[in-house]
């Protein structure tokens, strides 16, 4: 942890450690959708090497989204709310410029690429219908995380008020409570996951349990003696975990598809190896660094901003290249090269949107000044 002054002057806590983990997450979720894994190309069979090598990307892969909604609820459920409104006014006031521009510019991606595959004009597209389908949904792809979000920032103050009328060891227990509804009752009634586009504005529903967990590792790390569970205990942890899932599922899953339910964010796999993960930087003392402080402040732009801006670019270069059906799928060495040049890429863009950003709001900013006297 390390203390840093506000536009007040006054010190406030921020977690170093978790500042990398935010830029670790933010990276492979660039990586899973600039390429991701197509066992079916693959060819690989159940035991041998290369399912042994697929399912580690996958199971790495799969390790983006939940420790996004674990950071976000370590921090919003620890936070003290003196006013509901307020709070809401706070937390969607930092959350909704963003959200309302890749919400456009996501809907004007996806009129483009219907028209394009049916072969029409953008101006022959129904906006009315287009945008009252669009909106029911909460868009698609990458942009189901918006309402996800703004799911659970509506139920952080209960879920603040129930954290100040129980102990960590209670809260805990409610924790387990809720995955196990979600995982077991929730998901089959609503014949659903976190990847259905019809159910984009209830998806915060299959976080919560994601949301409360963040908030009850970053507790116990904080409350638990320092050097117990030490990181190297953790690290040891996380590592002997990761391998006897990889070998686990490359033994039992012949046939391997992308969309597997045994990697969906609710599944045993990803909610282990991501508390893990999120308990072994909470325990981490890592250096401060500007860099990893700027990646970690704009991870959310590089999230919404990579699916139309790094994306479509460089899977244009592969199918000009003529890689994209074939060698990009079947070598693993061309998809990390390919990851090694969309991570920056995508941190490239986010920054350039923001400093955009920054430009516009005080051009707005001073103009209104100006004519207000």
């Amino acid at each position: 942890m390390g203390a840093s002054p506000n536009s007040k002057g006054y010190k406030i806590t921020r977690h170093i450690s978790l500042d990398y983990l935010r830029c670790l997450c933010a990276a492979i979720i660039v990586c899973l959708h600039i390429t991701g894994f197509d066992a079916n190309q693959l060819n690989i069979q159940a035991g041998n090497f290369n399912s042994f090598i697929y399912y580690t990307f996958s199971i790495i892969l799969s390790l983006g989204v939940p420790p996004f909604f674990m950071l976000s609820g370590a921090f919003m459920i620890k936070k003290e709310i003196n006013s509901i409104s307020q709070f809401y006014i706070k937390s969607y006031g930092r959350l909704l410029p963003w959200s309302l521009f890749f919400f456009f510019v996501g809907s004007v991606f996806q009129i483009l690429n219907v028209a394009y595959n049916r072969g029409t004009s953008i101006w022959e597209t129904d906006l009315i219908t287009f945008y009252t389908g669009w909106f029911s949904r909460g868009g698609a792809g990458i942009l189901w995380f918006i309402p996800a979000l703004m799911g659970l920032y509506l139920i952080t103050p209960l879920l603040v008020w129930v954290r100040k009328r129980t102990n960590l060891i209670q809260f805990s227990l409610l924790t387990c409570a809720v995955f196990v509804m979600t995982e077991y009752v929730l998901i089959p009634i609503l014949q659903a996951d976190y990847a259905s586009h019809p159910c984009n504005w209830i998806k915060g529903i299959f976080f919560i349990g994601h949301y409360m967990l963040g908030y009850c590792i970053l507790q116990a790390c904080e409350k638990l003696p320092e050097k117990w569970p030490g990181a190297k205990v953790l690290g040891a942890a996380l590592l002997v975990t990761l391998i006897s899932f990889v070998i686990w599922f490359s033994y039992q899953y012949p046939q391997p598809a992308i969309c597997m339910p045994s990697l969906n964010a609710q599944a045993l796999a990803p909610i282990t190896i991501s508390a893990l993960l999120f308990a072994l930087f909470a325990k981490l003392n890592l250096p401060d660094s500007k860099i990893i402080a700027t990646i970690s402040s704009i991870s959310i732009i590089i999230y919404f901003s990579h699916n139309y801006l790094p994306l479509p670019i460089i899977r244009f270069g592969l199918k000009w290249s003529g890689l994209w059906d074939t060698l990009y799928r079947d070598t693993f060495s061309v998809t990390l090269i390919c990851y090694l040049i969309a991570v920056p890429f995508a941190i490239i863009c986010a920054l350039a949107l923001q400093k955009g950003a920054k430009i516009i709001a005080h051009f707005l900013s001073t103009t209104l000044r100006n004519g207000h006297d």
